[in-house]
């Protein structure tokens, strides 16, 4: 991966407000990889990386996001974030494109900042755009040139559009209901059969519209609410753990544990004795 030297790539005094600065294509199955964009010095830049297997995750003032097949990280560096692969037996491949900006102030709106993973498998044209920088960059001996700055910012505006316009896409009736029935009741059984009936639609209908929202299964969305709960009930009260598991709504002690496992990385007893916030964050739901 060469790197370009940005004050050599085009002469005289203008320079057009983003520039092409590198991009390529990678895996990564080490732990050791990691990337803090807060030590970082250098030209302000934005960096693109879309997963194509496995999955690496970026945390963004304290927050864990999952970067799955499909879906692309969008940071500022220098920047309040830091990337990394978590060894979950998979290696992480992706490719990715740099640019930089003339002018820094203001590159990404604050929401698209704070939430840095956006889903690109339904954005066709966004997905081509990308495609294509990746494979102007991966020319022999290539150098910026202006029209390939054009095609670059042309991108980074399409991808802002796409995000903009998503944010004013809201979900059905039903599916803010499901939600809202998802977060309260936590200790009664989830039975979509029930609910599809009651919002006069098919439970897979439900559930697609619910996935499409927020990203999760309603069965997901669901137990990490109940995570969640319960990663309070763990640092805040003196129940026991089997107590707690029957209270967030867990069949059995055992599977409780299994599943705080899995999604907060460590056992119940152990986050009790260490409550951290940066763990709690990782059971993100929108």
């Amino acid at each position: 991966m060469n790197k370009i030297d940005i004050g050599s790539a085009i002469d005289g005094k203008w320079h057009p407000p983003v520039i092409l600065f590198h991009a390529g294509r990678m895996q990564v199955n080490d732990a050791s990889y990691y990337n803090d964009s807060r030590k970082l010095s250098g030209p302000p830049r934005i960096l693109i990386k879309r997963t194509l297997s496995g999955s690496g995750v970026v945390y963004v003032g304290g927050k864990r996001f999952l970067i799955p097949p499909g879906h692309v990280m969008v940071i500022e560096r220098p920047g309040d974030n830091v990337y990394c692969y978590e060894d979950n037996g998979e290696p992480w491949r992706f490719e990715f494109v740099s640019m930089t900006f003339y002018n820094p102030d203001g590159m990404l709106p604050g929401e698209f900042r704070d939430n840095p993973v956006f889903d690109l498998r339904g954005q066709h044209d966004l997905s081509r755009r990308l495609t294509e920088l990746i494979d102007i960059c991966s020319r022999p001996g290539y150098q910026p040139e202006l029209a390939d700055s054009a095609l670059t910012y042309s991108f980074f505006l399409a991808y802002i559009a796409a995000r903009d316009e998503q944010n004013r896409v809201k979900p059905p009736d039903s599916v803010i209901k499901l939600k809202a029935i998802l977060e309260s009741d936590l200790a009664e059984p989830l039975e979509l059969d029930v609910l599809a009936e009651k919002f006069r639609c098919r439970s897979e209908t439900l559930i697609r519209n619910f996935s499409a929202s927020f990203g999760l299964t309603p069965i997901r969305y669901r137990t990490r609410v109940r995570l969640r709960h319960a990663c309070v009930l763990l640092s805040d009260t003196g129940m026991s753990i089997k107590e707690i598991a029957a209270a967030c709504g867990f069949e059995s002690q055992e599977f409780f544990s299994r599943q705080f496992r899995k999604y907060v990385k460590v056992s119940p007893g152990a986050y009790r004795a260490n409550p951290d916030p940066l763990l709690l964050t990782g059971l993100i739901v929108k």
